[in-house]
């Protein structure tokens, strides 16, 4: 009787163990997913005017030359692979004036310019033609994204993605341009410097840099749509009346 109590005492511990193990190893591997790395597609930035440097504020130099009316219908992004990390982007700008101007151009070629830290920098003022490849450009805004991305190790960093969309959407809506008519440089100007891999893949299959525009637009008008609806439905006015006509009664 008592071993036959100790061997059901036995197996009962058994089955606890192996419970244990069991549940041990469940709560292990629960571990390891959460250790996984899930992407997540970023919150779209606010569609207002970012933060811009103005160009006086590190060009010591005027406009020279021909300043020509752009009539704006499309936004080209370029790739600026002469860029190094190293380089404060200031600098660099000051030299890319002096550059533009031998080469006939009034000022700095492209009209903002986005560095890898987020900073946007303004370049020729957005009602004039920029220039790329020393050829004056009539019908394109161009956007400069500092950083040599044909290296399979060198992607936009957060702040300069960002930076990038929210720029991107807010010239879209200033100047009516739809997302599809954000292009690579290479589009307006087959000689123009490619975008590198990793950047160019922005405007691949998926369309990344466009849909994100889209979205960033797509969301400032739901936020306005929500808004006039809860302040039509706030301070709406009660339908007006005729005061009743006391002669039908006399």
């Amino acid at each position: 009787m008592v071993a036959r109590s100790m061997r059901t005492w036995m197996n009962n511990l058994i089955g606890l163990l192996i419970i244990a193990v069991i549940l041990q190893g469940c709560s292990n591997l629960h571990k390891k997913d959460e250790g996984k790395f899930e992407y997540k597609e970023p919150e779209p930035p606010p569609l207002v005017k970012p933060k811009v440097t103005p160009n006086h504020k590190y060009l010591r130099m005027s406009k020279s030359g021909v300043l020509n009316s752009l009539n704006p219908e499309r936004i080209a992004v370029a790739s600026l692979a002469d860029f190094s990390l190293e380089t404060n982007p200031e600098s660099y700008l000051n030299k890319k004036a002096n550059e533009a101007k031998k080469m006939g151009a009034p000022f700095l070629p492209f009209h903002y310019y986005v560095a890898p830290d987020g900073n946007v920098f303004e370049g020729i003022e957005s009602g004039y033609c920029g220039w790329l490849v020393g050829t004056r450009v009539p019908d394109s805004l161009l956007v400069g994204v500092l950083g040599d991305f044909d290296e399979t190790t060198v992607f936009l960093k957060g702040e300069q993605e960002t930076s990038l969309v929210q720029l991107l959407a807010w010239l879209c809506s200033e100047n009516a341009i739809e997302p599809n008519d954000i292009v690579p440089i290479t589009k307006i100007n087959r000689n123009a410097q490619p975008l590198g891999k990793n950047l160019e893949s922005w405007f691949g299959p998926s369309h990344t840099l466009r849909t994100r525009v889209d979205k960033t637009l797509d969301a400032a008008a739901q936020k306005k749509g929500e808004k006039e609806g809860f302040m039509s439905s706030f301070f709406g006015k009660e339908e007006k009346r005729d005061p009743p006509d006391f002669s039908d009664y006399m």
